[in-house]
């Protein structure tokens, strides 16, 4: 889980020069960023708690180079390190303290000057699941996949997309993970409507939550089949890193026996496994 997602920290005396984006002189030279895991290969929007984020500076240009890293959680005190930069376009990792849900600001100083800067929200470890019967029969089962997770979840039989997208645009507080389970019982012909619904979520949710969407299984309705909708979904996560698809279509493939006489729903074993599916996506955020 998960991301998946820092305001600009600021260094003493330079709360001017933050204001302003970092050169453009200063971006061909360097490169920084947040990330969540201690690799720091990829910049994230937004990270969990127990996540242990680290700040990534790239200097393209020299090595062991002197800089300092300021970062601090909105309404605190700033802090700062000095650290150097490994060889010319290696990646310098430092590790700086996250202090519980909320927003960080960094920035990187070389010379006493900026070279760019970045944000990092560190979300609680929630998630908040909608779904209709499929997600009935995965309701106890998704708790007990997502151990210290706190799992909220609304979950109706016959449950349509428009219905579960007035859920999600409701619910005040929204968390960093949204599982968006609906769709099978829509119709396949309207893959236009399918993909709209999953770029509401994806709007609501913005560019520091992650939301997860199961791909459907169901037989042809009126002569056709889903692939249309697994299509449309597959399309949107190309172009939307935070969403996370469950490949429950493959599951249910390679697990026929799972399947009840309606071709839809699944044993129990099905549902737990499901349930596991959806928690390892989540965890990927």
């Amino acid at each position: 889980m998960s991301v998946r997602h820092a305001f600009v920290a600021i260094a003493a005396g330079a709360i001017a020069a933050l204001c302003l984006t970092a050169p453009a002189s200063a971006a061909r030279h360097f490169r920084a960023y947040a990330s969540c895991g201690a690799k720091g290969k990829h910049a994230d929007a937004f990270c969990f708690q127990g996540d242990h984020p680290v700040a990534v500076l790239r200097a393209f240009d020299k090595g062991r180079l002197r800089y300092r890293l300021c970062f601090r959680k909105a309404g605190d005190r700033q802090r700062c390190r000095d650290r150097h930069t490994r060889k010319p376009g290696q990646l310098s990792r430092t590790r700086f303290d996250v202090d519980g849900a909320g927003k960080y600001k960094l920035a990187w100083f070389v010379n006493g000057r900026a070279v760019d800067r970045g944000k990092l929200v560190v979300r609680e470890r929630a998630v908040f699941s909608v779904g209709d019967s499929l997600g009935e029969g995965t309701k106890p089962y998704l708790p007990r996949a997502l151990p210290g997770w706190r799992v909220s979840q609304s979950v109706s039989i016959s449950r349509f997309l428009p219905q579960g997208v007035s859920i999600v645009r409701s619910r005040g507080g929204l968390p960093g993970a949204i599982v968006f389970a609906l769709g099978t019982n829509d119709d396949p012909h309207n893959v236009s409507g399918f993909r709209d619904a999953v770029s509401s979520v994806l709007g609501i949710a913005g560019k520091t939550r992650c939301v997860v969407v199961p791909n459907i299984v169901r037989p042809p309705v009126g002569g056709t089949s889903y692939a249309g909708f697994n299509s449309a979904l597959k399309d949107l996560a190309g172009h939307h890193d935070n969403l996370r698809i469950v490949d429950w279509a493959g599951l249910v493939s390679a697990n026929r026996g799972w399947l009840a006489g309606d071709g839809v729903h699944v044993n129990a074993t099905g549902y737990a496994a499901r349930a596991r599916a959806i928690a390892k996506q989540v965890e990927r955020c």
